[in-house]
């Protein structure tokens, strides 16, 4: 009777011990897929804040570029990524170069018709002081009315001659003056 006891506590006791090793192993395998899911967690965070760093960076150069500083520079690890992020800094950059050139261009067109302007300006009040001279020095009343027919031009023997002195007449309507 001993013995079967005996048999029947050590059958228990294997029964017991295998249960154990089994929970255990339940356990192992349920920390091991709570361990590597917080690994994975965190590894996937860890990606996604590094490309958020990136996405900010190429924010900040687009910024610089809409301020007009078109030297700032793309990070050359971001531009060789393989993915969108990588493709969106190479298409910054791109867009960067021509609006610097675009931009030359723009300044230098702008420059040369500024000189332009300023050589015409220089003809354009010579002929005007020169046209005035030679109006002033005339002997005859003359007086010259725009296409509104105000007064633009009344010179000394006009003004003699009418009675009005030019600032009195000028700008206004010559059929006011000149009744």
């Amino acid at each position: 009777d001993e013995l079967i006891n005996r048999s029947y506590e050590m059958a228990d006791v294997a029964k017991s011990n295998e249960f154990l090793l089994k929970e255990k192993r339940n356990l192992f395998t349920n920390s091991a897929l709570v361990i590597s899911f917080i690994i994975i967690l965190l590894v996937t965070i860890l990606v996604g804040i590094g490309e958020t760093r990136k996405t900010e960076k190429l924010r900040d150069v687009a910024m610089e570029v809409a301020k007009g500083n078109f030297d700032v520079r793309i990070d050359e690890i971001i531009k060789n990524r393989k993915n969108e992020v990588g493709d969106l800094a190479r298409a910054l950059d791109t867009m960067r170069t021509e609006l610097k050139s675009l931009y030359f261009e723009l300044n230098q067109k702008i420059r040369e018709k500024t000189e332009s302007l300023e050589i015409e300006k220089k003809g354009l009040v010579e002929a005007m002081a020169k046209n005035e001279a030679i109006l002033s020095s005339i002997g005859e009343g003359v007086f010259v009315v725009n296409a509104n027919k105000k007064i633009t031009l009344f010179n000394k023997a006009a003004a003699d001659l009418f009675g009005f002195s030019e600032s009195e007449v000028l700008g206004k309507l010559y059929s006011e003056v000149l009744k």
